[in-house]
């Protein structure tokens, strides 16, 4: 399901700024969700890591997954700042990019943590 997600909004965004070089992409998952590649890519990791562990028999191989599950999604939950920081500074005087900003989060309109907005000169 992850790989799925991840792969549907690649090509939708490709397909988007293919005929929108410089516009901000809000068709298909990405009306929804920040980030949607990124998500499909944590839950084909989450699945990932759910399937192996019928597989452990012993708790270092539980320990290892779980570092291996925690650095990953350590390096996208910096690659997903980074790009919402490079976003916010290309799309930051369009009205409609900052409103879905305020109402949208990584998990599309579920914001888990309110998070202050940073102050980024454009």
């Amino acid at each position: 399901i992850g790989l799925i997600f991840e792969s549907a909004a690649d090509a939708q965004k490709a397909t988007f700024k293919a005929g929108n070089r410089d516009a901000w992409c809000n068709v298909g998952l990405w009306k929804f969700f920040s980030h949607p590649n990124y998500l499909g890519e944590v839950t084909f990791w989450i699945g990932t890591f759910m399937g192996g562990i019928g597989c452990y028999t012993a708790s270092y191989q539980y320990l290892i997954s779980i570092i291996g599950l925690v650095f990953i999604a350590c390096v996208l939950k910096s690659a997903t700042d980074s790009l919402s920081a490079q976003e916010l500074r290309r799309y930051g005087k369009n009205e409609d990019y900052l409103e879905f900003r305020r109402q949208r989060g990584f998990l599309g309109p579920f914001k888990l943590i309110r998070q202050p907005e940073k102050q980024i000169l454009l």
